[in-house]
């Protein structure tokens, strides 16, 4: 079964209901589920573009999160490297 995919406005409703009171069983019955609804109520109170700019910034902070950690891979595996001296030997 395919899950349902909902615009912002559909969330904003939904999250609105919520703050006026309407018990969050009910809510579920629209076809959300509980845990959905906690973790869309971090939107609560925006509209619907504020909503989109907080999903951008989230995926651009998730996508510098992954460069850094890379580079800190990086960094690691190089300082691993040249940690030990370096021996030469020359046949004489």
């Amino acid at each position: 079964m395919k899950a349902l995919q909902f615009s912002d406005a559909q969330k904003a409703f939904v999250l609105k209901e919520g703050d006026e009171g309407v018990p969050v069983g009910l809510i579920c019955r629209g076809g959300i589920s509980q845990a959905t609804y906690f973790r869309k109520k971090k939107y609560a109170g925006m509209l619907p573009p504020e909503m989109k700019k907080l999903k951008q910034l989230q995926d651009e902070n998730a996508r510098l999160k992954k460069i850094v950690a890379d580079q800190r891979a990086a960094t690691t595996a190089w300082a691993k490297l040249f940690a030990k001296p370096l021996v030469i030997a020359f046949n004489t």
